[in-house]
């Protein structure tokens, strides 16, 4: 037979690993200066309510790759970097705030009505956005080929 053990009392204090959530409230003006760029959270820090933090700095590195790899010349392949890159990652910082702060209500009254705002906007269709955000990584489904 299991014996049954609380689980916050069997947790020593000194192991707990405890690290504060750092993310950029506001978008920055500018992701690069010349010939130097910054991406991912240097970039872009978010909470993680969206678990989309690695996932845009790993598009970041593939958009930067795609303009520098042109013929533009540095400068101008990071102004294009950056172009294309402040809109998405802006919306997902938005996007990832806003579920943080919806996901800390306690009140059962709020609680209840978040679900219930949840459930019928994703049956109506008014979170189309994500679907976007899942075609907007097919572009490099064949990167490792030599196609």
């Amino acid at each position: 037979m299991l014996k049954r053990v609380p689980l916050i009392g069997a947790i020593y204090p000194d192991r707990v690993l405890h690290d504060d959530v750092y993310w950029i409230a506001e978008p920055l003006p500018a992701y690069h200066r010349g010939r130097v760029a910054i991406l991912g959270d240097a970039a872009h820090a978010m909470t993680p309510h969206l678990g989309q933090g690695a996932c845009q700095a790993i598009e970041d590195a593939l958009v930067l790759a795609e303009h520098v790899r042109g013929d533009a010349g540095v400068p101008a392949a990071l102004a294009a970097y950056e172009s294309e890159r402040r809109p998405r990652t802006a919306s997902m910082q938005k996007a990832a705030n806003i579920l943080g702060k919806l996901g800390s209500w306690s009140n059962p009254v709020a609680v209840g009505g978040r679900q219930l705002i949840m459930r019928v906007g994703w049956e109506r269709g008014a979170f189309k956005s994500v679907e976007a955000d899942v075609r907007y990584g097919t572009r490099w489904r064949n990167a490792g080929s030599n196609d």
